[in-house]
């Protein structure tokens, strides 16, 4: 919390759907001295890409995706969620993208 000023941090950590550990540190309102507890809701924030990253990580170890699988155009993950664009160089350039890029 202290490179962040972070005035409350909330862990929940499970394994197989099971809560193994809860806890809440400092506050979730400063102000009141309210203590933070593992009930507070929050926003998760940057920790997205983290979570994000190792979800890929295990979909790869798995055997489920591959680092060279191509997210946008024909064949590509993202292929139906994918809108282009009207640039056909950013179009050329966006096909190449795969997993291993991001």
């Amino acid at each position: 919390m202290l490179p962040t000023d972070r005035v409350g941090l909330a862990i929940v950590y499970a394994i197989e759907g099971k809560i193994v550990y809860a806890e809440g540190f400092g506050y979730a309102d400063l102000e009141n001295k309210e203590p933070m507890t593992s009930n507070h809701m929050m926003r998760i924030a940057s920790i997205s890409k983290e979570m994000t990253d190792a979800a890929i990580s295990l979909l790869v170890a798995n055997g489920k995706l591959s680092v060279n699988d191509r997210l946008f155009g024909k064949g590509g993950l993202l292929e139906n969620d994918y809108k282009g664009t009207q640039d056909p160089e950013k179009n050329r350039y966006l096909h190449m993208v795969t997993i291993e890029h991001c």
